[in-house]
């Protein structure tokens, strides 16, 4: 929603192209059985969590430090969008779509690839509806309030929520 705050409703764009090639991705190695690789070597679902972890964390002191910029400079970072390398990049570590394809997907989708693509298609779909309904929504609060003050404290929230998500991972991943 950084986007959106930044530069309209087209923010949302490649945030829903770099995650539906992730969510794609995801969906096909499921198909292909990579899952049953992963189960089989935990060291490297071990390392992909660590990588994951590092990114959102990352992401998160980015958009907190975003947040504290004076309105002069945040002028100059208009142009710093996630791009559709970094949502597809943080789709592809996002540790809960992988364990959502290596886990629960496949109780659905069985054992035909084209299921697991049939269901990709239908999670990008809801995410792309998902993510237009809420740029529709602060487009629409961003004309009653101030656009520098809207994306501080989304920017502030969004960094927030990152790295909080990112401790949870990481206290999670301890315990298992």
């Amino acid at each position: 929603m950084s986007n959106v705050s930044k530069v309209g409703f087209k923010g949302i764009w490649p945030v829903v192209i770099g995650s539906g090639i992730g969510i794609s991705i995801h969906s096909m190695l499921a198909g292909v059985g990579v899952s049953t690789l992963l189960n089989h070597h935990p060291f490297i679902f071990r390392l992909l969590q660590l990588m994951g972890i590092l990114f959102l964390t990352y992401l998160g002191v980015k958009l907190i430090f975003a947040s504290y910029i004076k309105k002069d400079a945040q002028k100059a970072l208009q142009q710093d969008v996630i791009g559709i390398r970094s949502a597809l990049t943080l789709n592809l570590v996002n540790v809960r779509a992988i364990i959502l394809y290596m886990t629960v997907i496949p109780l659905f989708a069985g054992a035909s690839i084209g299921n697991f693509l049939i269901l990709s298609t239908i999670h990008v779909g809801i995410l792309s509806a998902w993510l237009a309904l809420i740029a529709m929504l602060l487009i629409k609060l961003q004309d009653k309030l101030q656009l520098h003050q809207v994306s501080r404290v989304i920017n502030a929230l969004g960094g927030f929520t990152l790295c909080v998500i990112a401790l949870n991972l990481l206290l999670d991943m301890n315990r298992l």
